[in-house]
């Protein structure tokens, strides 16, 4: 979630484009092609959710680490936190999935 000060940065942007780099970890997972099940329901419920662009961009032949970069655009800052609320309790109802980093970066 935006404290209130990021969000009082933001107040006359007419788009904002934000990009997330993560980087996750699979406990269950024991093979690439699980990894790819796994990574491809995550992309398809972000992209019907939010229209949301992913690319994986680290640990491609690691089957237990996944990294990747999403990029959205939203109208207004509390689109931005709708987006985050969702992530974040959606990797949190235990979908065996570990977030190990994470870093935002607004454009």
């Amino acid at each position: 979630m935006l404290r209130r000060r990021e969000a009082d940065l933001f107040k006359n942007v007419k788009k904002l484009f934000v990009s997330l780099v993560t980087k996750f970890y699979l406990p269950g997972c024991s093979s690439l092609k699980e990894k790819r099940i796994i990574l491809n329901n995550v992309k398809d419920r972000f992209r019907r959710r939010f229209g949301i662009a992913f690319c994986e961009t680290d640990f491609q032949n690691k089957w237990q680490r996944i990294g990747f970069l999403i990029v959205a655009g939203v109208k207004n800052i509390k689109g931005l936190d709708k987006i985050l609320r969702f992530s974040t309790s959606f990797f949190d109802r235990g979908y065996r999935i570990i977030c190990t980093d994470s870093e935002i970066d607004y454009l």
